[in-house]
């Protein structure tokens, strides 16, 4: 038996016919589901279509999803849910800065001072390596026991890390914890669009991101406090409470999967053991090279050039294994760590180019604006913290904006341009400001400006992202997002830092003597041991090289914008688009869908799996269970066979 859904012949033909199309339907035009199984699934579904007294159907997938079988929150269990995520994130996140203002303290402590930048390192190689990998990992084994993993394994490893008794000690807990942290950042925003009500997730991916950038940007003022103040164990055992807090939340409140997933032969096989492999390696030797290369080693050196060609070699064997698996994922049983399908779509790589080149800034600011204000400007760790509020601020109400605004217009295209284009301006102001020690008023001006770009890019690429994929590729895409800016950032701060470093040192070698330039090239802790003439000039000297770094940034922001162009989206999916394939996705019922446009989904009854035709302002769309799998515009009527 089939039945055909016939198409309008134009789009004007889409109003008039709506009613007839929304009407009550027929018993006639959907069979009788063949077991009891079949038939609640009918009836609930069903039931979640409304009848309003004008004979039009329409569905508020934010209120009923629930009766849908969606494992969504709401109340007290959903704020406490979101509240435990962000807190996660946050420490996750904190613990990649806080670090940096506590390092000679430790260095001083241990007695390997050398050493001491591989406490920074063995964090971000696990950090950086394992993004993708847990987002894949959780599509295989579900998202709740991964996540709760990734807490269990950042806090343990944070309590490691605070009674280390040796630095090779400290380093290896920190790697640990570098992992645990991976976790938490992939999954904190997957989860969001698993377990939050569709009408809330902008809101709630706001609130995400505004966690990741304040505790990016609070993690060296919050390290200075702790180390002034108590023993610098407590920048990890802070993890403490904290963590259990969030332990406990997630345990207790985050829904379980709709379906049971166990860890066993058949789970393992769907996980891209080489593609794991690959990316892990090219990471891990790239962070290395880009920390190593100008500290303990030459750019020109062997060990470095090694490293940076094997990272290439790795990259370049990951992107061609991950393009022959992904047509072949479904034969072969194996779920490709980053499908290529995703940059086939112009405005997702133009995306993902995007956040690699907006994390260069982000990173970099962070580390750099702490070290100018105390270096240049007299700053303790506690007053540079203060003076950066502006920017901490304006970051966080960026982030929140976002949210609020996409959840209302379909505009995270535009916020995403203009949020670069701020980003850029703001990098070009920091880069000119005054050296002396005085700092200026305009400087907190620059900051807001600066930061409020940085709110915006960040919760608007996720929005870009998430409205562009499909509903399987959400969770994997969302971690390319995160890795791809961390990587970049690295990167940025790698190259940056050498331009600041060889900047500073020809104008201190004009004034200085080789034993006062080697001193103060090895701790700008020094720069007070100096005459106050030598000081005064070395500050300004410091001053001027930092602006030298800000110009560079700059350039790399100024590519952000050129990137983000090319990721117009010309007829992005609206809400109800984005609702319809949430359900879907999550349990192959059906309904029908009345979308923004003025335009109606009809939507027929299946067993358990969901076929429609979505009629937008541009183009049809056919959704599945499995997401969307079309979105080529045709003229010929869709029939579904039952």
């Amino acid at each position: 038996m089939c039945h055909a859904i016939p198409k309008p012949s134009n789009r004007s033909n889409v109003k008039q016919r709506q009613p007839a199309m929304s009407g009550t339907i027929p018993d006639d035009a959907v069979p009788r589901a063949s077991s009891p199984q079949s038939q609640a699934g009918t009836d609930s579904a069903s039931a979640f279509v409304k009848s309003r007294k004008d004979g039009r159907k329409t569905t508020s997938y934010g209120e009923e999803e629930k009766d849908l079988g969606l494992p969504v929150l709401e109340g007290w269990p959903l704020g406490s849910t979101v509240f435990a995520l962000c807190l996660a994130l946050l420490l996750a996140t904190l613990d990649t800065t806080i670090i940096s203002t506590s390092l000679i303290t430790i260095a001083s402590d241990f007695g390997h001072f050398d050493q001491a930048s591989w406490i920074i390192v063995s964090y971000l190689l696990t950090y950086s390596g394992f993004l993708l990998i847990f987002t894949r990992l959780s599509d295989v084994l579900g998202r709740k026991p991964v996540l709760m993993f990734s807490i269990l394994m950042f806090l343990v490893w944070s309590i490691g890390c605070g009674f280390s008794q040796t630095l090779k000690q400290l380093i290896v807990f920190r790697a640990l914890q570098g992992i645990g942290g991976a976790g938490i950042y992939a999954l904190a925003y997957a989860s969001v669009l698993d377990v939050v009500p569709f009408r809330l997730v902008s809101a709630a991916s706001g609130a995400i991101s505004m966690s990741t950038a304040c505790a990016s940007l609070l993690g060296p003022v919050l390290g200075g406090v702790i180390t002034s103040n108590t023993t610098w164990r407590w920048v990890f055992w802070i993890n403490i409470p904290c963590g259990v807090l969030v332990t406990v939340c997630v345990a207790f409140l985050f829904p379980n999967e709709t379906q049971s997933r166990r860890l066993g032969k058949p789970a393992l096989q769907q996980i891209d053991w080489p593609g794991i492999l690959l990316s892990l390696t090219g990471s891990s030797l790239l962070v290395i090279s880009l920390e190593e290369g100008g500290v303990h080693f030459s750019w020109r050196s062997l060990f470095v050039v090694l490293m940076l060609v094997g990272s290439v070699i790795c990259f370049l064997a990951f992107g061609i294994w991950e393009h022959v698996l992904t047509p072949r994922e479904a034969s072969m049983k194996m779920l490709p760590l980053f499908p290529t399908r995703l940059i086939s779509s112009r405005v997702v790589a133009a995306t993902l180019g995007t956040v690699f080149f907006t994390g260069f800034p982000f990173v970099v600011t962070i580390m750099a604006l702490p070290q100018r204000l105390q270096i240049v400007n007299g700053d303790s760790p506690e007053n540079a913290g203060l003076h950066m509020l502006p920017l901490i601020g304006s970051t966080a109400l960026g982030a929140i904006l976002t949210g609020t605004i996409t959840g209302k217009f379909n505009i995270a295209w535009h916020l995403l341009v203009f949020s670069n284009v701020l980003m850029t301006v703001g990098c070009g102001l920091m880069s000119t400001l005054p050296t002396d020690s005085e700092i200026a008023n305009l400087c907190y001006l620059y900051q807001i400006i600066l930061g409020f770009g940085f709110g915006l890019t960040m919760a608007s690429s996720m929005v870009v992202i998430r409205t562009e994929v499909a509903m399987k590729d959400n969770t994997v895409s969302l971690g390319a997002v995160t890795q791809l800016r961390q990587l970049g950032g690295v990167i940025g701060l790698a190259v940056t830092q050498a331009i600041l470093n060889g900047d500073f040192r020809s104008q201190l070698a004009k004034f200085l003597s080789d034993e006062e330039l080697r001193s103060v090239m090895l701790s700008t802790a020094n720069i007070a041991n100096l005459s106050d003439s030598h000081r005064d000039l070395t500050c300004r000297a410091y001053g001027r090289s930092s602006n030298a770094q800000m110009r560079v940034v700059t350039a790399f922001a100024g590519a952000a914008i050129l990137m983000s162009m090319f990721a117009r989206q010309n007829a992005p999916r609206d809400r109800k688009a984005l609702e319809a394939e949430r359900v879907a996705f999550h349990t192959g019922r059906t309904t029908s869908v009345e979308l923004h446009s003025g335009s109606v989904t009809r939507i027929n009854l299946v067993h358990a799996r969901l076929v429609n035709k979505i009629e937008t302002s541009s183009a049809p769309y056919l959704v599945d269970s499995g997401g969307l799998i079309e979105t080529t515009p045709r003229e010929e009527s869709l029939a579904t066979r039952f």
